[in-house]
């Protein structure tokens, strides 16, 4: 009789052992429950990405990390990018961020302070760059300031036409160069021959007159 009681006993306790077990397994706990899914698209860490257009290289970005999401694809911690002009290196960009829009060959450039360097030592400084591969253009659709011998040029709005060497500045155009401003219609500035033209109306300040200096 005690033998029987103790085989049903330990039957008993197996079987409730058993339930538990498939009850912890079909019913996870609250803290794994609230685990957040994982976001859609690829993460990659460490990379360099290429753009090109029929086979050349248009711009390269090497970043910390790129995340993949259909023809989107999202870049941050860039260290740094570059605009190439037939195959090669035209312009270095430092950058934070940037969205390549895949479908459509735009590559978007942000940053608290975009800073570009560029052949003869020019310089631009802007907050946001927009590069179009199917015209090769790269354009500031905000302020930009362009360093050009001792002066400072602003404009609100640059486009650079690469395949010709021009950046052209549009809308409230500044010239400053120690206390003389010259006040532009818009600006052309020639890449390759190191010309700066002004076009339309051009008005100049002089603070002090034109003996101070």
């Amino acid at each position: 009789m005690v033998n029987r009681r103790t085989y049903v006993l330990a039957s008993v306790i197996l079987l409730v052992v058993v339930c538990a077990f498939y009850f912890m397994r079909s019913n996870p706990s609250s803290q794994e429950n609230e685990e957040p899914p994982a976001s859609p698209g690829v993460q990659i860490g460490e990379s360099r990405l290429v753009g090109r257009l029929d086979g050349k290289r248009q711009w390269e970005i090497d970043s910390e990390q790129v995340h993949h999401s259909g023809n989107v694809v999202t870049i941050t911690d860039i260290n740094e990018a570059i605009i190439f002009r037939d195959d090669a290196p035209y312009f270095y960009i430092k950058a934070e961020r940037g969205v390549w829009h895949r479908s459509t060959n735009v590559l978007e450039l942000e940053g608290d302070l975009i800073e570009v360097t560029g052949p003869d030592d020019f310089q631009l400084d802007s907050e946001r760059l927009v590069w179009r591969g199917h015209d090769e253009t790269l354009e500031s659709p905000g302020p930009v300031v362009i360093h050009y011998e001792g002066a400072d040029i602003r404009a609100d709005h640059m486009l650079v036409e690469t395949k010709e060497s021009l950046v052209i500045l549009k809308q409230n155009v500044r010239i400053q160069e120690g206390k003389h401003t010259w006040a532009l219609e818009h600006a052309v500035y020639a890449l390759d021959k190191e010309v700066l033209g002004f076009y339309g109306d051009a008005v100049l300040n002089m603070e002090g007159g034109w003996g101070d200096e």
